[in-house]
């Protein structure tokens, strides 16, 4: 499998154990759904169940590929279906963009919550790392991360 860096997944084929499936192929990057199945469908190097509520496999190095695993886990612990997808849906938007690795935004309000609860808690601990490097009463350099702001450090800080 070391080798193997994209896949077709053929009109045909309805196995729902792709993370299982390909999940030692860490060279795999493109995969493609063929438009013609009726169970699967793929969008960024993801494979999805056809009505886009199931993720099965994702190749994203942004979004944990332990997400794939929710559904089984859920079956072993008997957790009820829907709370494993609702589970897999937050952890899967809360980045939001499809080009920060979501392939939905959120559609839930805790969703929209853990969105903004992330970016927050990322955007005070860059600000706290800017506070390390820089004297009171003077700003920061610019951080790229905060929109390329820089920060002031008070001096009664």
């Amino acid at each position: 499998c070391e080798s193997l860096n994209s896949i077709m997944i053929p009109a045909n084929t309805t196995v729902e154990c792709w993370g299982k499936v390909f999940s030692s192929c860490s060279n795999l990057f493109t995969i493609v759904v063929s438009k013609n199945n009726a169970e699967y469908k793929s969008i960024n190097n993801s494979i999805l169940s056809k009505d886009g509520k199931r993720l099965l496999l994702c190749r994203s190095a942004i979004i944990p590929e332990g997400v794939t695993m929710i559904a089984e886990a859920a079956k072993e612990t008997g957790l009820n279906p829907e709370k494993a997808l609702v589970l897999e849906h937050l952890i899967l938007s809360h980045h939001y963009e499809p080009e920060f690795g979501s392939p939905k935004k959120p559609m839930l309000p805790e969703g929209e919550i853990l969105h903004y609860l992330d970016t927050l808690d990322a955007s005070l601990y860059d600000m706290k790392k800017a506070y390390e490097s820089t004297e009171p009463g003077c700003f920061s350099e610019k951080i790229w991360a905060l929109d390329n702001r820089s920060v002031y450090k008070p001096k009664w800080n």
